[in-house]
């Protein structure tokens, strides 16, 4: 029944299946798998636990890339191969960013380069939130700033729980990024157990939102300074310029 049916067809039904019968629609043949597959990908919530996230991140990146014995890669040449380009929205709930299990099988030291690695092979990705420990996955893994600010169509960013490090590390990639994205929706929640806040990391922040200020609908700062965020400091050593008295 499927194969009388053309792409086109197919594609506006998908669109009202659920996600189980979407993955179940993957299993029925390499047809069905190719056209089910940009559908089941599209949003990505990863709510269940560490084990979760590092075996999602693995199976994008091991179906874009093909390891040889000296550890160099080598594009999937297979038509099922690419699996990131259909991303559009990533999600990391607050328990797979917490949520840890004995004796490391999974700890935030393995799983945040994963989370670097994958939005290189995800250029199509609109939005992305994570819930928590931003600052300890920036910590362990310092390229997920970067990874994250030269996806080109990247448009809402929600990060929770960033300290110093990661603030830092926002603006350094904004700094250094040849087009970084320009964000419609940003939503920062400082969580480092430090009270102060240093004049970098401010004007970092800042500058961050003074890179799309003609494009933001949305602002969301929790935590941080406003007072400092909002003014307009000297530049320092940074380099970037921080966000004007009134935005």
């Amino acid at each position: 029944m499927i194969d009388a049916l053309n792409d086109d067809v197919l594609d506006r039904i998908l669109k009202l299946y659920s996600t189980p019968s979407l993955a179940a629609l993957t299993f029925v043949s390499s047809r069905s798998y190719v056209i089910a597959l940009p559908h089941l990908l599209r949003c990505i919530f990863l709510g269940k636990n560490t084990l979760q996230c590092a075996a999602f991140f693995n199976y994008v990146l091991d179906h874009t890339q093909r390891r040889i014995p000296n550890n160099s890669v080598l594009s999937y040449p297979s038509e099922r191969g690419r699996p990131g380009k259909h991303i559009r929205k990533l999600q990391l709930a607050y328990s797979v960013c917490t949520q840890e299990f004995d004796e490391e099988e999974c700890t935030v030291e393995m799983w945040a380069p994963l989370l670097t690695r994958a939005p290189e092979v995800m250029p199509n990705i609109r939005s992305v939130v994570i819930e928590a420990r931003v600052e300890d996955i920036v910590s362990h893994s310092p390229g997920f700033a970067h990874a994250l600010l030269t996806r080109p169509f990247l448009a809402r960013l929600e990060l929770r729980f960033l300290g110093t490090v990661a603030s830092n590390r926002l603006g350094q990639a904004l700094k250094s990024a040849p087009s970084p994205a320009v964000l419609q929706r940003v939503k920062f929640a400082y969580g480092s157990t430090s009270d102060e806040q240093d004049h970098t990391t401010v004007e970092y922040i800042g500058a961050i939102l003074f890179h799309s200020r003609k494009s933001l609908i949305q602002v969301a700062l929790d935590g941080y300074d406003l007072y400092r965020v909002l003014a307009n400091p000297d530049s320092g050593n940074t380099g970037v310029r921080p966000l004007p008295r009134y935005f």
